[in-house]
């Protein structure tokens, strides 16, 4: 499987300040290399910052995608985003899992 995590930040319209951006931001990227440490196969193959939006308001927003993740992770990972919601006083956090297509 491989997992996308997308995080925004805004709390309602106002943007997180510098410092607790870049720690949401760290804590979501160390969720994802905890569980590719332990998985041979599973590798981050992308992440980086885009604008994005939430309930009709651009933001910036943080995007990560690792590929070849184990489905036994998909609840420690789920609750670990689910803890950094709370945390961040984020709306939602989107974990898309899914099994990718290659087109040649």
């Amino acid at each position: 499987m491989n997992l996308t995590i997308s995080i925004g930040r805004n709390v309602g319209d106002v943007p997180l300040d510098d410092k607790e951006w870049g720690s949401f931001v760290q804590d979501v990227r160390n969720i994802a290399t905890l569980h590719t440490c332990y998985v041979p196969l599973a590798q981050i193959i992308q992440f980086g910052t885009v604008t994005g939006g939430w309930n009709g308001k651009r933001e910036e927003s943080f995007t990560i995608t690792i590929a070849d993740v184990s489905r036994k992770y998909k609840d420690s990972i789920n609750e670990k985003l689910s803890t950094l919601c709370k945390v961040y006083r984020q709306d939602a956090i989107a974990a898309t899992w899914y099994k990718p297509s290659f087109i040649s």
